[in-house]
């Protein structure tokens, strides 16, 4: 038996362990297209799911494939399920049309910004 861990859409993905991920995801390609895909960190081939399917349809065939492949858990993150992806998907996968403030804050770390070049100075960078 597997254990399902649902993930918030902007939550990051865990460390690569043995475990199964269940991404849903806007496509690379084409914006407006909607990626469902099974990685299994490497161990097995990556799972994509036919985008007619059903949540629930995919969340069952992943946890049946993560058991199968003797997986102990699940991880679920739907990134196309936050309010700015939301209106993303109502403006057919364009981007510029999220009205809001993009910010990017990680309080724990004391740390804003997006790049290392927003890092405040002295700022260690342990990989």
């Amino acid at each position: 038996m597997a254990k399902i861990v649902i993930l918030n859409p902007h939550d990051p993905l865990p460390a690569r362990r043995r475990d199964a991920v269940l991404l849903r995801r806007f496509g690379e390609d084409d914006k407006s297209a909607i990626v469902t895909e099974l990685d299994f960190a490497g161990a097995h081939p990556v799972m994509y799911f036919d985008a007619a399917l059903a949540w629930g349809d995919i969340l069952r065939a992943a946890y049946r494939s993560t058991v199968q492949h003797g997986l102990t858990h699940l991880y679920v993150v739907n990134r196309t399920a936050g309010p700015r992806e939301a209106e993303v998907v109502l403006h057919h996968g364009d981007h510029g049309a999220f009205a809001g403030v993009l910010e990017d804050v990680d309080v724990a770390d004391g740390v804003r910004g997006a790049t290392m070049l927003d890092l405040p100075s002295r700022t260690e960078f342990v990989p």
